[in-house]
């Protein structure tokens, strides 16, 4: 039973026969055999140099993200953090952090996990309603403005017809 749901809960990677990963939410395992030297010599030490630096950037992305939706929770200047996620998600979630085969797999199988996806669409999405929130509010703002504008210039049309009709002939 408790096999299963391992199972499930853990998502591996297969690199070569020898060499594996184990992603879970919370961790990630390197698993290989002494067969070869390089998976005890090289290996562990390219996963520390290399792929572990993409698993923090992920975790990163995943926390960046958090401190947005919880400042929209807030209110916390909205349109400056607006400006910031934008940026961020142009500069920082878009891109490809790597070119090696191993690490893009490795990072877009991590961001599944994490539910990195999810999270930067729920995360967007408020924000962009948000936005339109605003944006609809300025136009009814301006629509009042308008009318009381229009208003005016009538009253003042009225007026003039009047002081016109009221001249001496």
């Amino acid at each position: 039973m408790e096999n299963k749901n391992i199972k499930n809960e853990v998502n591996l990677i297969e690199i070569s026969e020898y060499i594996k990963f184990g992603i879970t939410k919370n961790s990630t395992t390197l698993i290989t055999n002494s067969l070869e030297s390089y998976n005890y010599t090289k290996l562990p030490y390219e996963f520390e140099n290399r792929y572990l630096y993409t698993l923090i950037y992920a975790y990163y992305q995943k926390n960046t993200l958090l401190e947005f939706e919880k400042d929209l929770k807030q209110n916390v200047n909205y349109k400056k953090r607006r400006k910031e996620l934008l940026s961020f998600i142009n500069n920082e979630c878009i891109k490809e952090i790597t070119k090696e085969n191993i690490g893009s797999k490795l990072y877009k199988e991590w961001k599944k996990e994490i539910e990195f996806d999810k999270l930067y669409l729920k995360t967007f999405e408020k924000y962009e309603t948000e936005y339109k929130n605003e944006r609809f509010q300025k136009g009814k703002r301006n629509t009042k403005i308008m009318w009381v504008i229009i208003l005016i210039c009538i009253i003042i049309n009225i007026i003039n017809v009047i002081t016109l009709l009221n001249l001496p002939k």
